[in-house]
């Protein structure tokens, strides 16, 4: 099977946006973008060496700009979190853990809620959901606890992403 260029430079622009983690071709096949992207597409018996390398390359480029990304948001002074459309999160920045003291698997899909006060969960999600449905940013104050148990004050802010293209 050849895969023509102009379908795998649209590839290529699917596996640069981050919001999507499946990629359907053409012919209808559904390929993981995940670590296991490349091979997926080698067993697709890519017949132009060439492209399959320039793919691979695209990749790692892609996972290098990934983690420089996460290492500079580890370095902002604030609460960083990127959330998934079901209210999971896909991200908490270093600062998070340090502050509420939950590590990263702590953390993970509806985890990051147990530092939320009791009290703000419920606002802070219709608030989150607001935010998503309008595509609009939004924002509330929230308490947050600490790791030794004391809650804070926080202003949080959603800022939706608007996925671009088709």
């Amino acid at each position: 099977m050849v895969i023509p260029e102009s379908q795998i430079r649209a590839l290529i622009r699917l596996l640069a946006d981050e919001d999507e983690k499946i990629v359907q071709t053409i012919s209808g096949r559904l390929i993981d973008i995940g670590p296991s992207a490349v091979p997926l597409l080698q067993e697709a018996e890519i017949e132009q060496p060439e492209m399959a390398e320039r793919i691979a390359s695209v990749l790692e480029e892609i996972r290098g700009s990934e983690a420089s990304l996460r290492r500079t948001i580890d370095t902002i002074p604030a609460l960083v979190s990127c959330f998934l459309p079901d209210g999971s999160n896909e991200f908490m920045n270093q600062r998070w853990h340090d502050y509420t003291g939950l590590s990263p698997e702590q953390s993970q899909g509806d985890g990051w809620r147990e530092p939320v006060h009791p009290d703000d969960l419920a606002p802070l999600m219709n608030r989150w959901r607001e935010a998503r449905v309008s595509g609009e940013p939004g924002e509330i104050e929230a308490r947050l606890r600490r790791h030794d148990g004391v809650y804070r004050w926080f202003l949080v802010r959603a800022e939706p992403r608007v996925k671009l293209g088709p």
